[in-house]
């Protein structure tokens, strides 16, 4: 894996804030602070997309049950009509 150096222009009341958070968090330096809160902010988005492809599949499957159920109440009143 290559290592790429990006930089970053940020106000300076958010240097003193992320710097404050090193300290909290027990970092040796500014980039692994953001290097944290990066990740952190990537795996909440991939389990957004993730659990956004959850629900669609989810409601195909509802779907499916519903129209499956449908179809098995409309046999059920077919026979129940025979039998009278």
């Amino acid at each position: 894996m290559n290592d790429v150096l990006v930089t970053i222009r940020m106000p300076s009341p958010l240097v003193k804030r992320l710097n404050s958070l090193c300290e909290k968090n027990f970092y040796m330096d500014l980039s692994e602070q953001i290097r944290d809160v990066l990740n952190k902010k990537f795996l909440e988005h991939e389990n957004q997309k993730s659990n956004a492809t959850k629900k669609s599949s989810n409601k195909k499957e509802l779907a499916y049950m519903l129209e499956r159920n449908e179809q098995l109440l409309r046999e059920l009143k077919e026979s129940l009509r025979n039998l009278k």
